[in-house]
């Protein structure tokens, strides 16, 4: 712009490109405490390796004033013999808002039993990122867990649960190994490319 261009502008037109500037700022600042979309989350899921398949149909969904999530649950197909004693494995993708917590999502196949603490976890690093792993046991049905935080805002949930029988036997061994596997090849087949996009600068 010339200057004598620029000595044209009234104190009206200044203020018009503060107020534009202090929208742009805003509707920045707006934008990174909104959840992401749960279409986008929900293609970020893997689809069923080898030995998988989908039990029902993945579900995506909006939490009122908490933020969004998607989550599929896979069941082993009958000729997997490396997932047996394995009832099923959920992963969950969260996006959560500002302010909003975790607890706010719960899963809708698991009971979590009051008064009872979560066992301490393990950390790891998965593709790159900071994560976690635990084993869940209640009175009445147990799980292993792999948390993958991608952002502070957005985490990646995967869930193994044994079959009753297995649940039953206190095998940890079989458990150890087959439980533990299928939860490792699942975890490792979600989009964590495309996650990391959605929160580069993180």
């Amino acid at each position: 712009m010339k200057t004598a261009e620029i000595q044209r502008l009234t104190p009206s037109a200044l203020g018009r490109i503060g107020f534009l500037r202090a929208l742009i700022l805003t509707l920045f600042l707006c934008d990174c405490s909104r959840s992401e979309s749960p279409s986008v989350l929900s293609a970020c899921l893997p689809q069923p390796p080898s030995g998988w398949k989908f039990k029902g149909k993945p579900i995506k969904e909006n939490v009122a004033k908490a933020g969004s999530y998607a989550l599929a649950v896979y069941e082993p197909t009958a000729d997997n013999d490396r997932a047996q004693g394995v009832e099923r494995i959920e992963i969950r993708i969260t996006s959560r808002v500002d302010g909003a917590d975790y607890d706010q999502f719960p899963f809708p196949n698991l009971t979590m039993p009051a008064g009872i603490k979560p066992t301490p976890s393990t950390p790891r690093k998965i593709a790159g990122l900071t994560a976690f792993e635990s084993r869940e046991v209640y009175p009445d049905h147990e799980y292993d867990m792999i948390g993958v935080f991608v952002a502070d805002d957005l985490l990646v949930n995967v869930l193994a649960f044994p079959t009753k029988a297995q649940n039953a036997t206190k095998d940890r061994k079989a458990w150890d190994e087959n439980g533990a596997s299928a939860a490792e090849l699942l975890v490792m087949s979600v989009d964590y490319g495309t996650l990391k996009a959605l929160r580069p600068n993180r």
